[in-house]
């Protein structure tokens, strides 16, 4: 009798191949007019149009937000899927009890970071942790969590204080495959880059610090900034170019036209701004900390000391 040798997907029924099809639900919490989480949105869309192409896999998107707030909260902690799923993902560990109270059998987390209750510009209430830990609980029985970085996936661990922790995988997070391609060779019209949110831990106060002693150097910000850095800027003459969006193509030529990142960041779960320009002929500092360890070269790697980049900046534009 000849044997029918099929991929594991595939299942044999009356000598005919019937294609496995394996139904996957997304939880999200987007907003799509919120730019804050506009990186979180993308990801979910991302995730999403992967496995449309996939001709074994049917997603389904479903976003817990609403208008109010005190539903979104409901949502997140008794929302519960009507149909079976063979696969659940979330990438955001808030979503845990969600994911957990729907009917899938295989269950994923994508942890970005902890930042926003482990790092110092969280909020200083002694009952947040407990919260956040009951509330994350759930993932310790999930199937797979990914990780962003080996400095999130440690992170988590020592916040649960349990090693190792359930079978987990470190995928470093993806840039656009426009910087895939060549750079192009463009006059360098800013002396400096930076992109971030509007956020304490990106230290945006560092970089205008360090831009005094530079005070006839051009800054170009990409990102929201608060009123005080805009008084700062206008106080101090300051050369700094605001643009508050932009696509990631017209990231990539802003970058192409600046000679440093600056990336002074308290805190990061990896950081993708490096590795953009590090593929953009763009030079990187970052700060030698948390995430970025593993996402900047050892020799760009800086102290958050004033003078230490001031050496170095001096050094590279003497270079």
């Amino acid at each position: 009798m000849l044997k029918i040798l099929c991929p594991p997907n595939y299942k044999v029924k009356d000598n005919t191949m019937d294609k496995k099809v394996n139904k996957i639900l997304i939880l999200g919490i987007a907003k799509k007019s919120s730019p804050k989480i506009l990186p979180l949105e993308t990801y979910e869309k991302r995730l999403k149009a992967y496995f449309d192409q996939k001709e074994d896999c049917q997603a389904e998107f479903v976003t817990l937000y609403t208008q109010s707030a005190l539903e979104s909260l409901l949502k997140i902690f008794f929302y519960q899927s009507e149909q079976q799923f063979d696969y659940g993902f979330i990438q955001m560990p808030i979503m845990a009890r969600a994911l957990a109270n729907s009917k899938v059998k295989k269950k994923v987390c994508i942890i970005h970071d902890l930042g926003h209750i482990t790092n110092t510009y969280a909020w200083k209430k002694p009952w947040i942790k407990p919260l956040w830990k009951f509330i994350f609980k759930p993932l310790l029985n999930f199937d797979k969590l990914v990780f962003i970085s080996k400095f999130a996936r440690e992170e988590f661990a020592d916040f649960y204080h349990q090693h190792p922790i359930p079978e987990n995988k470190v995928i470093y997070g993806g840039i656009n495959e426009i910087f895939f391609e060549p750079s192009q060779k463009r006059q360098k019209k800013y002396d400096f880059i930076h992109i971030a949110r509007n956020a304490e831990n990106k230290n945006f106060k560092f970089i205008l610090q360090i831009l005094k002693h530079f005070n006839d150097r051009k800054l170009l910000r990409i990102g929201e900034i608060s009123s005080q850095d805009a008084s700062f800027i206008k106080e101090n003459n300051l050369k700094v170019s605001i643009v508050r969006r932009c696509s990631e193509e017209d990231k990539k030529q802003y970058l192409e036209e600046s000679k440093i990142l600056l990336f002074p960041s308290t805190y990061e779960g990896f950081g993708l701004p490096p590795v953009e320009a590090a593929a953009s002929n763009c030079y990187v500092l970052s700060a030698n900390n948390t995430g970025l360890l593993e996402s900047n070269l050892e020799e760009n790697l800086l102290p958050l000391e004033k003078n230490a980049w001031i050496d170095r900046i001096n050094k590279i534009f003497s270079e």
